[in-house]
Order: structure tokens, then sequence, then C-alpha cells
């Protein structure tokens, strides 16, 4: 794992299911950042509350309810690994819900339709107005608009 300045260099994905969510706060969604970029380096998230603190500058409690929103909205799995004899946690694993790397699939190869298809929807450049007072044209209305006319208007 590469190291900038103490902290883990490598990004986070922040899915639309959990940016938008109103059920969770802000912090959850960075923590939920977080986590799914610690999931990219093992498949599923190590770090240890105390690594949340030092991080976020927070207190165990604000990690520990963040953790608990998050699990509870289904957007975390946590597995807790206990000692035999004496039930103490030993490590726990934190899997993001749905996998990250199954968010998005690229398209294969860039056929051009895609982009097409935009074009034809987003086109702004059809001028419906004529900068005359009420002089207003539909769509299908060609306008005829010569140089004289615009060195008129100007």
């Amino acid at each position: 794992m590469i190291y900038i300045n103490n902290l883990p260099n490598f990004y986070s994905v922040l899915i639309p299911k959990v940016r938008y969510s109103r059920d969770i706060s802000w912090f959850d969604k960075i923590l939920f950042s977080e986590i799914v970029a610690l999931t990219n380096v093992k498949g599923y998230c190590y770090a240890h509350n105390s690594y949340f603190q030092k991080v976020f500058d927070v207190s165990d409690k604000t990690v520990q309810r963040s953790i608990k929103r998050l699990e509870i909205n289904n957007f975390i799995k946590t597995e807790l690994q206990k000692a035999e004899k004496t039930n103490a946690i030993m490590y726990r694993k934190i899997y993001s819900i749905p996998p990250v790397n199954n968010v998005t699939t690229p398209p294969d190869k860039n056929d051009g339709s895609r982009a097409r298809n935009n074009i034809l929807k987003n086109n702004t450049s059809i001028n419906n107005y004529v900068n005359k007072p009420n002089n207003f044209r539909s769509k299908n209305q060609k306008t005829d608009v010569s140089i004289d006319w615009i060195n008129e208007y100007l």
C-alpha cells in the first residue's frame, strides 16, 4: 500500500445509492467512501475504529454510530471474528454492498451510438427566437438571415 503524509493513496467511490440517501449523514457518506477505498486493497475493509478516529478527527462513538447506520441501511456488512474461549473480538471485516467493482461497467467498445444519440437529444444550437421584438418562430419554420439584416441590427 502506498502512503502519502501517512495516509493511504488510493481513490474512493461514492455510489449514487449512498450519495443521495437521506437516511444517513454526510459523515456516514464520507466514512462509506473511506471503507470502499480500503476495500479496494484486500476485498474488505480491515481498519479499526481508531484508524477512522485519527483520519477524520472524530470520537469513537461517532465512528460506531456511522458504521451502525451504514449497516442498518444495507450499505455495508460487517463480519466479526471472535476468540473461541474469551469471546473477545479478534478482528472485523467490513464489506461494501453492492461490491463497488461491479457498480458500473464501462462499454467494451465505443461505437459512437451513445454519443450520437446524446447529441441529437441535447442539441441546444437551434435558436427558436429571432432577436426582434414579438417575432417568435416555430422549430420547423426557417428564417433567412442575411448579412444586410445583421448589419442593420448592429
